[in-house]
């Protein structure tokens, strides 16, 4: 039987390891740093969903945030970008 982890140990786990790390119902999976056109590709993308965004008031844009999408056992993923659609947070 494994350890399964929880969103609350990334944090702590992350700064000891100097590692990036995401949850699925519990496991550890690391992830692996992107290349420059990875990145340069999301910071496009990124700055096109921004300007759509200005106009379109849909929520905000996040960019390589980690997100809880279930519990117990625990999900975070850290999708490359995203909207938050929820004029609340706006």
């Amino acid at each position: 039987m494994r350890a399964l982890f929880r969103a609350k140990d990334l944090p702590a786990l992350e700064r000891l390891t100097h590692r990036n790390y995401e949850l699925i119902r519990g496991e550890l999976y690391e992830i692996v740093p992107p290349t420059v056109l990875h990145s340069e590709t999301i910071a496009q993308i990124a700055r096109l969903l921004l300007n759509w965004n200005d106009h379109a008031r849909a929520g905000r844009v996040i960019t390589e945030a980690g997100f809880r999408l279930e519990r117990r056992p625990d999900t975070v993923r850290a999708p490359d970008r995203r909207i938050h659609c929820c004029r609340s947070d706006y």
